[in-house]
């Protein structure tokens, strides 16, 4: 994985570290404590870095503004 993809992952969970577990938690510690050495991540930490990021950051869809336009 890219370190700009590392980077993107730790600063969106970042915002939401007060729902995180004790585990999780600990988890996320470790990364941003190797992200900070510029250590690159290890496939296992990857992974629960990505399944956290799927837990608690929700995208919403951008607006279409010329969907008000298009016939049905």
């Amino acid at each position: 994985m890219s370190f700009t993809r590392q980077k993107e992952l730790l600063s969106d969970l970042s915002d939401f570290r007060s729902r995180l577990s004790q585990d999780e938690e600990y988890v996320f510690e470790m990364a941003i404590k190797r992200h900070k050495d510029d250590e690159e991540l290890d496939a296992m930490t990857l992974q629960k870095l990505e399944e956290m990021h799927k837990k608690y950051v929700i995208r919403k869809p951008k607006f279409d503004p010329n969907s008000f336009f298009k016939k049905q």
